[in-house]
């Protein structure tokens, strides 16, 4: 997860070098502990701004720092002008941009290669689970998927629709590969419940094209009604000093830390 903070950063604050990168008067904290702040972190980082030197004038030279962060930012569901706003540039500059052709194609290149991104965390995940895991096991890989998309709220419209078209065909490749190892069903199960995880945390329907898709969007809306009132259930335990088990209490602190990353989002 992303937030902006303004120039007026106290020395205290400008201590977390690890934390930070400071662009152009515009300090960038980035909290990586998600798949998307782990990508777009790993990304910033790499990229090398090119020089002008020997390029005669006029010539294109590829993408500025600011340009290169604002063409990630737009995998996110933000507003033009609230990208514009966190990038440090005009809502004008932004919308120019928009316009041209090579910030359009890095805006794709980056959406398929967080997708991909996505896709080996998941491919981890089912290779696991076809080795044998326990249930132990598969509970701590449920839990990690949570933090892994913490922030999925903030997925813009293409990047959702391609994790979503990503997920059905892994499916696809996950149901063909065990029928012809003749593994159990159990394995099945196991790796649809990571899937229906997911699904659950990035709030994704499947397009029901088949009976399996179609039991995997009921497993989800029924989580999803299970969960409802959950929140709340939590909430009143605190509030009455009420004990609550390891599984209660790791749950409070996820959606805790939920809460507070859609509040910096907000900002």
């Amino acid at each position: 997860m992303l937030t902006k903070v303004t120039n007026n950063v106290t020395k205290n604050n400008m201590k977390t070098k690890d934390r930070h990168k400071v662009l152009n008067g515009t300090q960038v904290i980035w909290d990586f502990t998600s798949l998307l702040g782990k990508f777009i972190r790993s990304k910033f980082d790499k990229y090398r701004e090119p020089e002008r030197k020997g390029i005669p004038r006029g010539e294109k030279i590829g993408f500025s720092k600011k340009k290169f962060y604002a063409s990630l930012l737009m995998l996110l569901n933000y507003k033009q002008s609230k990208i514009a706003d966190k990038v440090g540039i005009s809502h004008s500059l932004l919308r120019k941009w928009n316009t041209e052709k090579e910030f359009k194609e890095q805006v794709d290149k980056n959406c398929y290669e967080f997708i991909d991104f996505i896709y080996s965390t998941i491919d981890i995940y089912v290779i696991r689970i076809l080795e044998g895991s326990s249930a132990e096991d598969l509970d701590k890989m449920i839990s990690k998927l949570y933090f892994d998309f913490s922030d999925g709220f903030v997925y813009g419209f293409k990047l959702r629709n391609g994790i979503r078209k990503m997920i059905e065909d892994t499916i696809n490749e996950i149901i063909e590969d065990i029928n012809k190892k003749n593994d159990n069903d159990d394995k099945l199960e196991k790796v649809l419940s990571i899937i229906e995880n997911v699904l659950f945390v990035l709030d994704l329907q499947l397009n029901p094209k088949n009976e399996i898709f179609k039991r995997i969007n009921e497993n989800v809306q029924k989580k999803k009604s299970e969960m409802k009132n959950y929140p709340f259930y939590l909430f009143k335990k605190v509030i009455y000093g009420e004990e609550l088990d390891n599984l209660e209490k790791k749950d409070a602190i996820s959606l805790f830390e939920n809460l507070i990353g859609k509040l910096k989002f907000s900002c």
